[in-house]
């Protein structure tokens, strides 16, 4: 299935870089790109922000906590995913053969 009616809200050069791939790929490419727009824009909020009082700044404690939790995201988004089977019960782990 190509992913074709939900690019309309993604610019153009988002849209040209999708063409062709599945719809779960596209879906995953408008996540880590959104993911990666929000990173930007939070570390130039940060950028911008006046200097901090040590330890006294919720707010800039807050920013900070923030791009933590996308920056989390991005890399649980590109972790490859480990689902246990009978044959393989822990990640790293070689397949039983019987």
């Amino acid at each position: 299935m190509i992913a074709r009616a939900s690019t309309r809200y993604f610019p153009k050069d988002v849209q040209s870089r999708a063409r062709g791939i599945s719809q779960h790929s596209f879906t995953e490419f408008k996540a880590a790109d959104s993911l990666r727009l929000a990173d930007a824009a939070l570390d130039e909020e940060i950028a911008d922000y006046p200097t901090p009082i040590s330890g006294c700044d919720a707010q800039y404690t807050h920013l900070l906590a923030e791009r933590r939790r996308l920056r989390d995201a991005q890399a649980a988004l590109h972790a490859e995913i480990f689902i246990p089977t009978p044959r393989t019960l822990t990640p790293g782990s070689g397949v039983e053969s019987r």
